[in-house]
């Protein structure tokens, strides 16, 4: 997650969901959020722009806030008046007032791979303490899973959860929410991905990351 995707037509629906799943559970359950908040800056990126739907030319501006009128709303004030920041999100009672927030930044600098990694998993194990108490915990990197070629150390590991993280929030007994961008690869390749996952989880001695 970046501070620019704030109130993007892709926050909307995941905030609606996890919502939904709060009333559904009759407000007997902890959320619990890892933003995956990625804070390098990204050169000639222009990612970020998919705030039409909230704009009142929309043709579709009705319907979209028929979905979720009050978060709708919340959004769109966040948007207009230029605070598009994650901590806005978590001030905003936007989610479950009892909702359980991570949002330190993914580690980025360092001189080696190997300090990446480390400086990585002192961060991830930072979250596991931090999101204990919640039942189900939503996963918000950029770009979603990524559970074969990547590497923590590697400059694009910011945009990634990594099976072997998966599969320590499961061991805790979480339940998971995990947002994963479709790619552009063919649709057998995309669902290998997750698949792999899936097994990862199931067989975690199986597949190395």
């Amino acid at each position: 997650m970046q501070d620019k995707y704030v109130g993007d037509v892709g926050d909307f629906g995941k905030y609606g969901l996890l919502n939904e799943i709060a009333k559904q559970s009759g407000g007997e359950i902890i959320l619990g959020i890892n933003w995956y908040y990625a804070t390098r800056e990204e050169i000639g990126n222009t990612d970020g722009n998919h705030i039409d739907y909230l704009d009142e030319k929309n043709e579709n501006v009705i319907r979209y806030r028929a979905c979720f009128p009050e978060l709708y709303d919340k959004l769109r004030i966040i948007v207009k008046e230029k605070r598009r920041r994650v901590y806005c999100i978590e001030n905003s009672s936007i989610l479950p007032q009892n909702t359980i927030f991570y949002s330190r930044p993914i580690p980025f600098t360092g001189f080696s791979n190997a300090e990446r990694s480390a400086l990585r998993k002192a961060w991830f194990d930072e979250s596991l303490c931090r999101l204990a108490k919640a039942d189900i915990i939503f996963l918000d990197p950029d770009n979603g899973i990524r559970p074969d070629l990547a590497r923590k150390g590697a400059a694009d590991a910011i945009k990634y959860v990594f099976a072997d993280e998966i599969e320590n929030y499961y061991r805790q007994g979480k339940s998971l929410v995990i947002y994963n961008h479709r790619d552009r690869r063919p649709k057998v390749e995309y669902e290998r991905k997750l698949l792999i996952c899936r097994d990862y989880v199931k067989h975690p001695d199986d597949i190395k990351v």
